[in-house]
């Protein structure tokens, strides 16, 4: 993480993040993150937290030396069943952030997100000075849905790219349903559909991919201490990047593809047809992706009930005591709050009570003018996602 996070920080604590493979949600889940983590939370705490696990799972690299880790990661993107991260990305100032490949999403989206992870740390440890604005009840929905819910029908980067580009291979029925939950613009699947869908995907090019220009990734991300062997500080936090496909110098495009849609509507002759869409296959524009909002959360699992659903209690004793250890357990972060919510709690053990006796699930959303400056901690609460003991 940035040194100018642990500034302030006692005995040289820092921590490095560890992030799993990113997918991309549903869009049936939504736009707005309250409405995508209610979806999440709609079957209860208990399935939101082994859906999770099961589809962005961690490699336990406690102990392993920076050396293994790295040869590990190496190791694993040789494997073409995986599409990680770009081992060794690095944040490039001058990159243009509003056209971004979708594989540098994550990446940047962690550089982007990184000041909140503590704030994430002092609300899963009950240490927060501020409290989420109200607190709701999951909701039931009903629709399409997977042995592993809605999410279970999230996707790679690269699968979504694929099926996107009308690139469509594998068992046609579970197709179809990540087609109809990513809001395709072909829902059914037969030999016809098929061939029009591809047609159109290669005349048309990027303007007119089966997806639509608003999607979510989403991948966990657990903290750990260098300085302990890695040792896990805090349970997984999930990030959830509202990303934007922005098409770039689609005029001539346009202009083409016009003349096509006229002469294909006037009953044009084939090989005029044939031209024409030579001329929008050869001035198809160029897209990238840009980051319209960052949202971290995480759930604060009810220790009384001696339940592990979300990271054990070890891990979040851990957070409280790096926490104490490198004097970060409290701080001006309410200040730079941008929450309207007032009440601000002045008592850890009470809030503490409160944590034990229910399930939570907690998120913040990082504001859209600071996104880019990591060296403020600027951000929303949102309300609390409440699970009640049945849930």
């Amino acid at each position: 993480m940035t040194p100018s996070l642990f500034r302030h920080a006692k005995n040289g604590g820092n921590l490095i993040i560890q992030a799993s493979n990113p997918l991309v949600l549903p869009a049936e889940m939504g736009n707005d993150v309250l409405e995508i983590l209610l979806h999440m939370a709609s079957d209860g705490v208990e399935d939101l937290c082994n859906h999770i696990y099961k589809l962005m799972p961690f490699q336990d690299i406690t102990g392993k030396s920076i050396k293994r880790i790295a040869w590990e990661a190496t190791t694993d993107m040789r494997s073409p069943r995986r599409h990680e991260f770009p081992h060794g990305y690095i944040t490039n100032q001058c990159m243009d952030l509003s056209s971004l490949s979708l594989e540098a999403i994550g990446p940047m989206a962690i550089g982007m997100i990184e000041p909140l992870l503590i704030e994430g740390l002092r609300i899963q440890s009950g240490m927060s000075t501020e409290a989420a604005p109200s607190s709701i009840p999951p909701q039931q929905h009903t629709g399409i849905a997977d042995v592993n819910g809605l999410i279970g029908l999230s996707v790679t980067m690269d699968q979504w790219l694929r099926l996107d580009s009308g690139i469509i291979e594998g068992d046609l029925e579970q197709i179809s349903k990540v087609l109809k939950a990513h809001h395709s613009k072909i829902s059914e699947l037969d030999d016809e559909l098929l061939k029009k869908a591809m047609e159109r995907v290669r005349i048309y090019g990027s303007k007119y991919r089966l997806f639509g220009n608003h999607i979510t990734v989403a991948f966990l991300i657990q903290l750990r201490d260098p300085l302990r062997n890695y040792e896990p500080v805090g349970v997984p936090m999930l990030v959830l990047t509202q990303v934007e496909r922005v098409h770039m110098h689609d005029d001539e495009f346009s202009q083409y593809l016009d003349i096509f849609l006229e002469r294909q509507d006037e009953g044009a002759e084939n090989e005029a047809l044939q031209n024409d869409s030579n001329d929008v296959e050869n001035s198809t524009p160029e897209f990238g992706f840009k980051i319209s909002e960052i949202h971290l959360a995480s759930v604060t699992s009810n220790e009384a009930g001696k339940r592990k659903l979300w990271g054990t209690a070890a891990q979040r004793q851990s957070a409280f005591r790096w926490l104490r250890a490198t004097g970060l357990d409290s701080s001006s972060t309410a200040k730079r709050s941008s929450s309207k919510s007032s009440a601000i709690v002045r008592s850890f053990p009470l809030l503490m009570n409160k944590l034990l006796n229910e399930d939570i699930l907690w998120s913040i959303s990082c504001v859209d003018d600071n996104m880019r400056t990591s060296a403020e901690n600027v951000h929303t609460r949102n309300p609390d996602i409440i699970f009640s003991k049945l849930n």
